[in-house]
């Protein structure tokens, strides 16, 4: 009840505990004693064929199934050897953010919300098939006005509710890990789950990568074995780079 009681997307945390279930995590689940939230159809594995996976596999594959806040979080915990075995380090690391790409009348519709202006007053051309399409955005060739090629990067819609509420859900699972399972709680969950709000933060707004950019831009000028792509910041904004 207290943890239903705080939730603004129960539908959410469901889907999280019965992905959990069905890839054979259902000890898991019970440890937490969140049982009574999964319906008892959802709470069966996906097969033969997963269960002979190893369990390590198999939480790549929650991951990759929860989408880009999961999959962002198992390549945080791919890089911390001190928290996870090394199987399970190595199988996270494998994590690709690649998914299918948004619409391209959505990536238009992001752009003139960003712009305030018709998007034949900035740019020449946009490809509407993206060159590149990743958890977090996808990629599209453009032409400036003054014939400048740029790769135009923009963040899926609506990524920062879901986030918002991964996150959420995230931190409820943490506390109560930490109350209920002590082998985990001594490694601080809740307080991994803060650095990962940090950190999936600051990738979701493209500002900070764009500050990053111009940094390096500093950093390297005059050295010819590096270079740093040009930013126009007329038309970057924290969804679009």
């Amino acid at each position: 009840r207290e943890t239903v009681g705080h939730l603004r997307d129960l539908p959410r945390y469901r889907q999280i505990l019965a992905t959990l279930a069905r890839y054979g995590y259902q000890d898991v689940v019970a440890a937490l004693r969140l049982e009574s939230i999964v319906r008892p159809i959802e709470r069966v594995a996906l097969g033969e064929q997963v269960a002979s996976l190893s369990r390590p596999h198999r939480a790549r594959l929650v991951c990759e199934d929860l989408g880009p806040t999961f999959v962002k979080l198992g390549q945080l915990l791919s890089t911390r050897p001190d928290l996870l075995p090394e199987s399970y380090t190595e199988e996270l690391a494998a994590l690709r953010d690649d998914v299918r790409p948004f619409p391209a009348a959505q990536a238009e519709a992001i752009l003139i919300e960003e712009y305030g202006r018709p998007l034949d007053v900035c740019f020449t051309s946009i490809d509407p098939a993206p060159i590149a399409s990743a958890s977090i955005s996808q990629v599209h060739r453009a032409v400036l006005l003054d014939g400048r090629v740029v790769a135009l990067k923009i963040r899926r819609p609506d990524l920062h509710k879901i986030v918002a509420a991964d996150l959420d859900i995230l931190k409820n699972l943490a506390q109560l890990a930490e109350r209920h399972i002590p082998a985990l709680a001594v490694y601080r969950p809740s307080t991994l789950v803060r650095e990962f709000e940090r950190t999936i933060k600051r990738e979701l707004d493209f500002s900070v990568e764009l500050r990053t950019i111009k940094r390096c831009q500093t950093q390297f000028a005059g050295d010819a074995r590096v270079h740093v792509p040009f930013v126009v910041e007329e038309f970057s904004t924290p969804r679009v780079l």
